[in-house]
């Protein structure tokens, strides 16, 4: 099995190697490319966990036919989509399951998923859910 810090960094090279075949001018992404490689080197999988989540976005503003090529490579590669990877999809499955936020890292995923969430997303059907644990979070610790 792969581990978490390798997949999030070949699926974040493998998105951001799309995005510059898809571009005319590939400075930002190869910008976000050294930041990745920085994070994986210095193994930081918390920044390649935020990080994923942000090309997970960008990504989604693809053209619909470039967003299902580079879905068909992700379920090729990796069993999975643009609605997350997998580590972000099992986390937030795992606070809905309990119910409760239990750390900032919890906090930051679920926080930045409902900023980006849209109708298509996975989890849009429990967003008031995610919601009210964000709530939840917010009055015990602040």
């Amino acid at each position: 099995m792969i581990k978490e810090i390798d997949y999030l960094y070949q699926r974040a090279t493998i998105i951001i190697h799309f995005l510059l075949s898809k571009s005319k001018d590939g400075s930002i992404i190869r910008q976000f490319e050294t930041v990745v490689n920085d994070a994986y080197k210095n193994k930081k999988v918390k920044d390649l966990k935020s990080l994923s989540r942000d090309l997970n976005s960008w990504a989604k503003g693809l053209s619909r036919n470039d967003g299902k090529q580079l879905e068909l490579i992700l379920k090729d590669k990796f069993e999975d989509d643009l609605s997350g990877d997998s580590v972000t999809i099992n986390a937030i499955q795992d606070l809905l399951n309990k119910g409760k936020i239990q750390n900032e890292e919890s906090y930051r995923i679920i926080h930045e998923y409902l900023l980006e969430i849209t109708k298509d997303d996975l989890f849009y059907e429990r967003k008031p859910a995610l919601e009210n644990l964000i709530k939840e979070y917010d009055s015990t610790h602040i």
